[in-house]
């Protein structure tokens, strides 16, 4: 295994994809207990948080997403741009307080992220490469 040094652009930018996806599996957490729970509005408040961490929307500089874009196939941003729209039709529905769609929803957008990672991530998500 290669040491990365903690500057290069490559771990700049597996720390940059990193901690949004931490946020996002917490946040995904979050909203089973509040789908359980009918509590809309937090449903609604998790799933803005999910949507506001798109990666190039972040604060990188212009190097850095340059980089991140060079490091990243094009479908991979489609598939994240799909999940984070996901994301923002959760928080609209939640925010209507429509329960059933917020359940198709959340699921939608869990089939994203499963086959994402199954795509892209089998070496964090090793039991998807099965």
């Amino acid at each position: 295994m290669r040491w990365v040094s903690p500057r290069s652009p490559r771990r700049r930018r597996q720390r940059a994809a990193q901690t949004p996806l931490t946020s996002i599996e917490q946040a995904s957490k979050d909203i089973i207990s509040a789908l359980i729970a009918g509590d809309d509005a937090r449903v609604a408040s998790l799933a803005q948080q999910i949507h506001d961490s798109f990666i190039l929307q972040q604060s990188m500089t212009p190097q850095d997403k340059q980089d991140l874009k060079a490091a990243v196939p094009k479908e991979f941003v489609t598939r994240d741009q799909a999940f984070h729209q996901l994301s923002t039709d959760l928080a609209q529905v939640g925010r209507d307080g429509d329960r059933e769609a917020q359940n198709a929803t959340f699921s939608q957008m869990i089939g994203a992220c499963t086959a994402c990672h199954t795509r892209y991530a089998t070496d964090r998500f090793p039991m998807l490469a099965k």
